[in-house]
């Protein structure tokens, strides 16, 4: 992208859809954060964005051994914890996307029960 005063500023953005939550989650965000961050030595704006709401999920990862530690935290967006009637009225992209995880989740379920039903 190019700033106001002209110059040029990469911003990679690394974005991981999270439907449950795992123990090893902030551990891979981190792994993909620091690949991306060797490979192109830019800014990296990490976003996890959650698609469930029956567990809690990590916003980091940390690490320590003998004196050796790393601390990274990274941006969580939960879909499952906005405001519908908010997001109807926005414009922006992720309140667009978060209008339709809710349905498709729901009817994702309801079809799941289906099908385990017919047996």
């Amino acid at each position: 992208m190019f700033l106001k005063n002209g110059d040029e500023k990469w911003i990679l953005i690394q974005i991981e859809v999270q439907g449950t939550a795992e123990e090893d989650f902030g551990k891979r965000m981190f792994r993909y954060f620091y690949r991306i961050y060797d490979r192109f030595d830019r800014d990296v704006y990490a976003l996890a964005l959650i698609t469930d709401h029956e567990a809690e999920h990590a916003n980091g990862f940390h690490y320590s051994f003998h004196g050796t530690k790393v601390d990274y935290t990274y941006n969580v967006y939960n879909f499952q914890d906005q405001n519908i009637a908010k997001l109807e009225q926005s414009s922006n992209l992720p309140a667009r996307l978060s209008q339709g995880s809710t349905p498709a989740r729901s009817k994702t379920t309801q079809t799941h029960v289906m099908l385990s039903n017919e047996n």
